[in-house]
């Protein structure tokens, strides 16, 4: 009995939650136009700055991924992060709209002096949006942004446990069914009265003890899906500890940190060559 798909995200665990404030949002100057009125471009720019607003007040969607509403990574180094944040402020800070009409006004008596058809003020104005929404992330501490996107990837995280849970408690049903109905089958060839009886409720047997190797099968690529997951989420896991350890001023609390890090490394790295000489094994035997 085939498992319906089920959702696949990837995340890391963390201890505790730090609850963030709510954002309002930011100023931005003359409403929109009437929703019908916004063109495709305005209406993803606000669909962005409004997933960024939500990604701070703990409750973006667990399909987004979070890195997909900036244009820079959100691994980048401090420093750098500070010449897009400056960036951003000054861009704000001395933004108004060119022009006011519609796009869809742009015939030749609508372009300006250069030839280049008009802004639309509402995909100015809705651009603006995301940007003042991506400042506001940029403008949190570095610890407060690195555990808000931690946050996310555990809410995330335990909607895969969730749904690994259900798909493979699914197939072991499945699996028991099939093989209650498998001796079922066989027990009424054996008390049938005809030939055919029973050579139908024989094949009837075998066709379910195929249905239940399915159903055994799925389930035990389901958990191999899940241990694939949970060493996905170590390597991420380290990926956030290092990029922790590198915005952290170099001091002795620092230094000693590392230190239990790198050796705390080393047996993750013990276990996977470990796994993976386990693995290579069973290619070469043919299990």
């Amino acid at each position: 009995m085939a498992v319906g798909p089920f959702l696949l995200v990837a995340g890391i665990s963390i201890a505790g939650v730090v609850q963030a404030a709510p954002l309002e949002p930011a100023d931005a100057g003359p409403a929109l136009g009437d929703a019908g009125a916004v063109s495709s471009t305005a209406a993803l720019f606000l669909d962005q700055a409004a997933h960024i607003r939500s990604l701070i007040n703990q409750t973006l969607g667990l399909s987004v991924d979070p890195q997909s509403l900036f244009d820079v990574s959100l691994d980048t180094p401090e420093d750098q992060l500070r010449l897009e944040r400056e960036r951003l402020e000054r861009l704000l800070a001395a933004s108004q709209p060119r022009v006011v009409a519609p796009a869809s006004s742009g015939t030749s008596e609508a372009r300006d002096a250069g030839g280049e058809p008009p802004l639309d003020s509402n995909e100015w104005r809705a651009r603006l949006e995301l940007d003042r929404a991506r400042l506001a992330f940029y403008s949190l501490p570095a610890p407060r942004r690195a555990t808000l996107l931690q946050i996310q990837r555990e809410r995330q995280q335990q909607a895969v446990v969730h749904d690994h849970d259900l798909a493979i408690d699914q197939a072991e049903r499945a699996a028991q069914r099939a093989e209650e109905q498998q001796h079922q089958a066989l027990e009424a060839a054996r008390l049938a009265s005809t030939e055919a009886a029973r050579l139908v409720n024989e094949e009837y047997a075998r066709l379910l003890a195929v249905t239940r190797a399915q159903a055994q099968y799925e389930s035990a690529m389901l958990q191999r899906r899940a241990k694939l997951d949970g060493r996905a989420e170590t390597v991420l896991g380290w990926r956030r500890r290092v990029a922790e350890m590198l915005t952290e001023p170099l001091d002795a609390t620092a230094r000693s940190r590392a230190d239990r890090g790198y050796d705390e490394l080393r047996g993750t790295l013990r276990q996977a060559r470990a796994l993976l000489s386990d693995a290579l094994t069973s290619i070469g035997d043919g299990t």
